[in-house]
């Protein structure tokens, strides 16, 4: 017998090869709490099985009908410290289960920010990154908000990037007029 982790959280892995569970801890959590309508229809985004943290198992979710709404469903082996932020916090049979939505997450302020725009969340990664399509006077917008110093990273190259094209190089870039096809 084999003492991986795969091994011990075998039957919990097993059971949330469906969404019922945490579907409904979403759907009561957001009842509970007033972020969303309990009868809201949820899909997986995406998962992840970290066996040796606190949450075993993270999942965001979002909603099948617009307005878009996003959650995330952390999954622990015991409750979870509380950590003032507002999280419902429900108890099953997988673990136990700390619900927020996409604008709680602590490690990214400026989600909550953008969300309260007309913003939709295009690819989350918990406590990492959010990619965002912003509408403003008719024209859609991307905004990445990041977890740590990788945003000032990412805006500095693509300033860059932007001054590249304004001074005369040897290079080539995509454009309508000089017919050249960008990938």
């Amino acid at each position: 017998m084999s003492d991986s982790a795969h091994d011990r959280f075998r039957e919990r892995l097993v059971a949330l090869q469906t969404d019922a569970v945490p579907a409904a801890a979403l759907a009561g959590a957001g009842a509970r709490c007033g972020w969303w309508r309990e009868d809201r229809r949820w899909r997986r985004r995406s998962g992840r099985f970290e066996p040796h943290a606190a949450a075993f198992v993270d999942l965001v979710y979002e909603t099948a009908d617009a307005p878009q709404a996003i959650g995330r469903v952390e999954i622990h082996e015991e409750p979870p410290a509380r950590r003032g932020d507002g999280a419902c916090v429900i108890e099953s049979a997988i673990g136990w289960m700390r619900v927020t939505p996409i604008g709680f997450d602590a490690a990214i302020p400026a989600i909550g920010q953008l969300m309260q725009g007309r913003a939709i969340a295009v690819r989350y990664h918990p406590g990492r990154r959010c990619t965002m399509r912003v509408e403003r006077g008719g024209e859609s917008y991307f905004a990445k908000a990041y977890a740590n110093a990788n945003g000032k990273r990412a805006y500095d190259a693509t300033v860059d990037v932007w001054r590249a094209t304004r001074t005369p190089s040897r290079f080539l870039f995509p454009s309508r007029s000089n017919g050249i096809r960008g990938c």
